[in-house]
């Protein structure tokens, strides 16, 4: 929190700037891009790991369904029919 809100009665923000001074943007500018960087990369990951993750896990396993390492019908469903959707974070 590098705002300073003392003249407002916010005592919650003791930071060292008043208002928008060029040492605020050195201080603030640089996390404002690196979130904006992370935000731009993580729907590629999140969608690398739902994808790649279960994809490599299968392939271990054997590349045939019908020929599997799986001792019990629990792990062989659990390996090749995939994760839950959730639905509620694409129609929310």
């Amino acid at each position: 929190m590098n705002a300073n809100l003392n003249e407002f009665n916010i005592k919650t923000f003791k930071g060292p700037y008043y208002d928008y001074v060029p040492e605020w943007y050195g201080a603030v500018g640089a996390q404002i891009v690196r979130t904006m960087l992370i935000n731009s990369i993580m729907p590629y990951v999140s969608l690398a790991t739902t994808i790649l993750i279960p994809y490599v896990k299968r392939m271990l396993d054997s590349k045939d369904p019908y020929k599997t390492k799986k001792t019990s019908m629990a792990a062989f469903k659990a390996l090749w029919s995939g994760g839950d959707y959730v639905i509620h974070f694409k129609y929310s």
